[in-house]
């Protein structure tokens, strides 16, 4: 699902959580189960590497469009990127004029065309794209920073609790879910995720 969106930032966080993975891996195993780890986390970065920055690439997997956004992105030349990063100003005017109660909870897209000014390519009544700068767009200082100590109270118990896990079953277990976690608030910085319904039962 992933790749078939030609999501940048969701390929990087896919890879993201399988190199997390093995490494995890390779730390908690002994003996060979080491070693295999470190072999398949190499390879992998490897492989991820010729995949997505070499000509070979194209010729492998059928993921021209996906090798042409990375390497316009990673050049400066992606539109998509020069878009947001437009909707990302735009929303800074939000934050200066409104930055201790913000603009008001889910009311961004309606108060976008207000300070667009003439910055037509962004297009109306468009989201932030990024999580913690919507709160912060919308509840000001006020929301962020119960925000982030409840993000980071949350890192802290999980990080915490997969220390004190009585068997490597339990680690792993938290593991993964930490990762859950890290993949959500990476995938976070480039969508507006929330009201996401999978995270606060998630959390529970």
């Amino acid at each position: 699902g992933v790749f078939a969106t030609v999501s940048r930032a969701g390929i990087l966080i896919m890879l993201m959580v399988v190199f997390a993975s093995i490494a995890f891996t390779a730390v908690t195993m002994k003996g060979s189960g080491k070693i295999i780890a470190g072999v398949v986390m190499l390879l992998l970065f490897l492989g991820s590497a010729v995949i997505l920055f070499t000509p070979l690439g194209s010729r492998i997997v059928d993921i021209v469009v996906l090798t042409d956004r990375v390497s316009n992105a990673l050049a400066g030349k992606d539109v998509s990127v020069d878009q947001r990063s437009n909707i990302f100003v735009v929303t800074w005017r939000a934050v200066e004029k409104h930055p201790v109660v913000g603009v008001g909870f889910g009311s961004i897209e309606e108060a976008f065309d207000e300070y667009r000014e003439t910055m037509l390519s962004t297009g109306t009544g468009r989201s932030v794209h990024n999580t913690a700068y919507r709160v912060l767009a919308e509840t000001g200082i006020v929301g962020l920073l119960p925000s982030l100590v409840f993000a980071i109270a949350l890192w802290l118990h999980l990080w915490r609790a997969q220390k004190q896990a009585p068997g490597i079953r339990e680690r792993f277990l938290l593991f993964g879910f930490f990762l859950v976690l890290a993949s959500y608030f990476g995938t976070s910085m480039t969508l507006d995720q929330m009201l996401s319904y999978l995270f606060w039962p998630l959390c529970g």
